[in-house]
């Protein structure tokens, strides 16, 4: 089973009624809004995500045990389901399992770090709400932390290293994993759960990790725009008789307004393996391109805020020279290691240079 992450002790008291005006307050939308996905972002899900896999036993064992799942409470209907829908880990596995997945880890109920959750659209809704509740899917999907992977014997890979974890600390949502790239939210009838509150929950989780792939990136390549499907995360909605796969992405229109946008891309009845297939290779695409082109996004980033680092001494330096709303920032406390002596200052980058360095990064990905 997953390690579980810590728990937030306080319940939300914001009522279901007022769950969708709350989330549009702060520019978090649910889907159904017919905004079509960005250009490089469609193809990204056309060429990348969509693409059909090889049949595998799992989506027939899924809709098998979908009417049981159906009929459970939530605890009940998602251990029954999971393993056959979830990535299969190598930290979760047995050592011979061929089928396991080296360098990504899954933890249940985990915490996303709500400093990365967008701040109230305007004054307007600034007056109704001040913040969202802290995020916390069912499941996460990320990269295996150092010293998880270290601790296990055999030792694990890990993509990282705890030097180059230290570096992107600050833009890391998530104590358990590193950079998530899937998430669950689960939910049972039994339990009075619905499908839209799971839409609600993962629109807030993916504001969440999209803000923070975004802020890595802003922070690497201030003068250039990330690419949507270098922030982009997809997420799967279930309630035992419905899974949905989406895409989350961030938007930026003509008026420099910011939303937080979610869509389908995969939509199946629990109990039809057919349609399941087609949630299944979302998720194995998403965990395939997450090993692959968005891993080296990220180690690129991190080459370069080590050079800043270099230049500037310390990371709160750095982070506070990015282009990046202070509010969504962690603050470093007064026992931290961060040197308090006066930072040097950073020799300037070239605007050039660096969009050119960026677009060197989105052309290999």
């Amino acid at each position: 089973m997953p390690r579980t992450g810590s728990r937030s002790p306080v319940k939300s008291s914001t009522k279901s009624s007022q769950g969708g005006f709350k989330l549009r307050c702060f520019s978090v939308f649910c889907g159904g809004r017919n905004e079509p996905l960005p250009h490089s972002l469609q193809l990204f899900a056309d060429n990348v995500l969509l693409k059909l896999q090889p049949e595998t036993p799992s989506a027939v064992r899924i809709a098998q045990r979908a009417n049981a799942a159906a009929k459970m409470s939530k605890p009940n209907g998602k251990a029954l389901l999971r393993r056959f829908l979830l990535p299969k880990t190598r930290m979760q596995s047995d050592d011979d399992d061929d089928e396991a997945i080296e360098q990504i880890d899954v933890s249940a109920e985990s915490n996303l770090a709500p400093v990365f959750l967008p701040e109230p659209a305007d004054t307007a809704a600034k007056q109704w709400f001040n913040i969202l509740e802290a995020p916390r899917p069912d499941d996460t999907v990320g990269y295996l932390r150092r010293h998880l992977a270290d601790s296990r014997a055999p030792r694990l890979q890990s993509p990282f290293t705890l030097a180059e974890e230290r570096v992107f600390a600050p833009f890391d949502a998530c104590k358990e994993v590193t950079f998530p790239f899937l998430t669950f939210q689960w939910k049972s009838a039994l339990n009075g759960g619905t499908m839209k509150e799971a839409e609600r929950q993962a629109s807030r989780d993916g504001a969440a990790l999209v803000n923070s792939m975004h802020q890595l990136l802003k922070a690497a390549y201030p003068r250039a725009d990330p690419e949507p499907q270098h922030t982009a995360y997809i997420s799967i909605t279930c309630d035992m008789r419905t899974a949905v796969a989406w895409i989350h992405w961030r938007q930026i229109d003509d008026e420099s307004n910011i939303t937080y946008e979610m869509e389908r891309l995969a939509q199946s009845f629990c109990n039809d393996h057919e349609f399941m297939r087609r949630i299944r290779a979302v998720i194995k695409n998403a965990t395939e391109y997450a090993l692959g082109p968005r891993l080296k996004t990220i180690r690129s980033a991190i080459e370069v805020l080590k050079e800043k680092l270099e230049a500037d001494g310390s990371v709160a330096q750095v982070v506070s020279q990015q282009i990046v709303p202070q509010l969504h920032l962690a603050t470093p406390s007064a026992s931290s290691t961060v040197s308090d002596s006066p930072a040097r200052k950073r020799p300037r980058l070239d605007a050039v240079d660096e969009s050119l360095q960026y677009q060197q990064l989105v052309e290999r990905g």
